[in-house]
């Protein structure tokens, strides 16, 4: 049985984006960037680029200041391995995702707000 699933293991497909990293630094680029009012008005907002880390000290993804995101923490607290790396992060209003190089963002405040973006670990 564990030969099995050596082979398993050595023969899934792998990629460098797929591999989320603790201490890597993600450069993202929005796909999507959208709210919904409390009167049901739907709002586009303009698509950015950002970037965050996955801070293993303090167990959190850290964004830089030059977005939407400028200097938020998000503590992860849910981290899974299987099929591949998913991390999620949350705090009372805002909830993360990000799995194979796929960041999913959503917040409630006095909208309800969704982002999803395209990131790439910066080498």
């Amino acid at each position: 049985m564990k030969r099995v699933l050596l082979v398993l293991i050595l023969m899934s497909p792998v990629s460098p984006v797929s591999l989320a990293e603790w201490g890597a630094t993600y450069i993202c680029t929005m796909t999507h960037n959208s709210a919904l009012s409390a009167e049901g008005k739907y709002i586009t907002y303009h698509l950015e680029n950002f970037t965050f880390q996955m801070n293993e000290e303090k167990r959190a993804f850290v964004f830089g200041d030059s977005s939407m995101f400028k200097e938020i923490t998000l503590p992860i607290d849910k981290e899974f391995s299987y099929p591949h790396p998913r991390y999620e992060g949350r705090n009372n209003n805002e909830v993360m995702v990000f799995e194979e190089g796929k960041f999913l963002f959503g917040s409630v405040y006095s909208n309800i707000q969704s982002v999803t973006a395209d990131c790439d670990k910066f080498e």
